[in-house]
């Protein structure tokens, strides 16, 4: 039985954040040679992913040993590596463009294939190798964000095997025909997460209070729109595979602006910017634009310090761990 903590653990670790899985789970060895470890979770390093871990798509098995037997194995999807507000815009477009294939772009993958694939050679592994975990009651998929959000797909569409998944986009609106039970599928999101607004949420859902720029977040909630929210959701039940629904969404987030522009790092960045603009640029801009520029981008610098607070991974670990969840986090999954 895998527990939450776990899963989130190991979706953290497949960013290579080792020092925040470490923190939950200790040391994380290497399987090389199918050769078990006496205990603690290991990687599997006999298997590679489709694409390198430096490339949009990645995806790791690991197993968990006790007393030199296999007792459970997760296959991990990573997600978007975020860097800025922009990285955090590719989760939404990548989630309606790319990941079942709809997209046009060239530079990413079709996600759902190689998901799929690697799910397959990491069950053959199992099979031939440590046939005590290959059963449906002991793989579990877990991911963040787009990671999670693919992992949902693979319990639903191909085998039904378990997914825990964290501030992951919902996919009930891409679902075609018959599936698999959607009690497979386990979110766990931020309540003042952004990203895992999108879509259609399915399963089981709960929820955690994740404190790095939680006021913030909820400020931003307090003025959204409701109404343009939900008919938002209405649009991406009727428009799944274009951005339309995420245009819908992005428009109930417009009367956030004066809020935001209210934050104590708001004013932080903007003041930053005037006097870079100041030092560097004086000759080239007039007192006018350099302001509407410094007002713009302390606004996205602002959103993407609270979006991406309340969507780290390594954030909802560290809820996690704390004495308020302890007991939900150590809850095993079945």
């Amino acid at each position: 039985m895998v527990k939450i903590f776990e899963c989130a653990a190991l979706s953290s670790h497949v960013y290579h954040h080792k020092h925040y899985s470490q923190f939950a789970l200790g040391d994380i060895g290497v399987v090389r040679d199918a050769r078990p470890l006496v205990s603690g979770w290991g990687q599997v390093l006999d298997i590679k992913p489709i694409l390198g871990d430096s490339s949009p798509f990645y995806a790791a098995l690991y197993i968990k040993f006790e007393k030199g037997e296999a007792k459970n194995a997760v296959v991990a999807i990573r997600g978007t590596i975020m860097t800025s507000i922009f990285d955090l815009a590719v989760d939404a477009v990548s989630w309606t463009s790319d990941v079942l294939g709809y997209g046009e772009s060239d530079h990413l993958p079709a996600y759902m294939a190689l998901a799929t694939a690697f799910l397959h050679q990491a069950r053959w592994y199992l099979k031939r190798y440590f046939p005590e975990c290959y059963n449906y009651g002991r793989i579990t998929i877990t991911g963040h964000s787009l990671g999670g959000a693919i992992a949902q797909l693979l319990s639903l569409t191909t085998l039904p095997y378990t997914s825990v998944v964290f501030n992951s986009p919902g996919c009930g609106h891409m679902l075609q025909g018959k599936t698999n039970p959607i009690s497979l599928v386990h979110n766990i999101d931020a309540t003042y997460g952004f990203i895992n607004k999108i879509g259609e949420t399915i399963g089981n859902l709960s929820t955690i209070e994740v404190l790095e720029q939680e006021q913030e977040a909820k400020e931003i909630f307090e003025n959204i729109d409701e109404q343009q929210m939900l008919a938002s959701l209405k649009t991406y039940s009727e428009h799944s595979s274009d951005l339309k629904g995420l245009t819908e969404r992005l428009k109930a987030y417009g009367n956030t602006v004066n809020t935001v522009s209210k934050f104590r790092e708001t004013k932080q960045s903007y003041l930053k910017c005037e006097q870079e603009h100041t030092a560097t640029h004086w000759y080239e801009l007039k007192e006018k634009l350099a302001k509407q520029t410094c007002g713009i981008e302390a606004i996205l610098t602002a959103y993407a310090k609270v979006i991406g607070a309340q969507h780290s991974i390594n954030n909802m670990l560290t809820t996690l761990m704390d004495e308020r969840y302890r007991a939900f986090a150590l809850r095993a999954i079945f």
